[in-house]
């Protein structure tokens, strides 16, 4: 009986020992699979910075890029010159008895307080009296400065046709 307590003993001590041994593996794989799910963490949190970086830098740069056209079409919008008031304030200075048939434009930067354009004017009008009420309209409008009619233009008394040029700012 003392021999089958002592291989009962072993087969305990050895059981014993095989369960601590079994438990000692385990532990020393979790422990591997931890480090190694750690580093695969660590790993993939760095490319995906790595890639959120990149994004960002091209939405940075695409960014910078749009608000410089947006800067440039400020600039462009801020410097444009609206014609259209300039031509409503002629048309009215003009009246009913003056008909204007062609005109251009010329926008150049000048020396003083902005720009200066310089815009030219053809057209006829009922009567030298009526072209010359035009002319002063003109010349005592501040919207207009430079007021110049061509020689020419007041050399008919009846339908004069006429070339007048002046300034806007």
């Amino acid at each position: 009986m003392e021999a089958i307590q002592r291989k009962v003993c072993l087969i305990l001590v050895f059981l014993t020992a095989a369960l601590l041994a079994f438990l000692l593996i385990l532990f020393c794989l979790q422990t591997y699979i931890n480090q190694q799910a750690g580093f695969l963490r660590d790993s993939v949190l760095a490319k995906e910075k790595e890639f959120q970086e990149a994004q960002f830098e091209g939405f940075k740069k695409v960014i910078a890029q749009t608000n410089q056209g947006l800067s440039f079409v400020n600039s462009a919008w801020q410097k444009q010159l609206l014609l259209v008031p300039v031509f409503e304030e002629l048309a009215g200075l003009a009246g009913e008895s003056i008909y204007l048939t062609s005109s251009s434009f010329q926008k150049e930067e000048g020396a003083g307080a902005g720009f200066l354009s310089q815009v030219n004017v053809k057209g006829i009008a009922s009567s030298r009296e009526v072209l010359f009420q035009f002319k002063k309209a003109l010349e005592n409008s501040s919207q207009f400065s430079a007021v110049y009619f061509q020689p020419h233009s007041w050399v008919k008394p009846v339908e004069p046709e006429f070339s007048l040029s002046f300034q806007i700012q």
